[in-house]
C-alpha cells in the first residue's frame, strides 16, 4: 500500500509541459522514422521536439 501512496503522490505532483507540439495533419516520414531523422525533416517540428526534450530531461 505504501508503494501505491508514493506513486499517487508522484502523479498528483506532476505538471504539464510548457512546450507545445504542433502535430502535422498527414505527413508520412517512412517506416521507423520520425520528424527528426527523416530525409524530409521539418526544422520547425524538429525544434519543437528538441524543446520538449530539453524541458523534460534537462530542466
Amino acid at each position: 500500500m505504501a508503494a501505491v501512496r508514493l506513486y499517487a503522490a508522484h502523479v498528483m505532483s506532476a505538471t504539464l509541459a510548457a512546450t507545445v507540439l504542433h502535430a502535422p495533419h498527414a505527413l508520412e516520414y517512412g517506416q521507423g522514422r520520425c520528424v527528426c531523422d527523416a530525409e524530409t525533416c521539418d526544422p520547425e517540428m524538429a525544434a519543437e521536439l528538441n524543446s520538449l526534450y530539453r524541458e523534460v530531461y534537462m530542466d
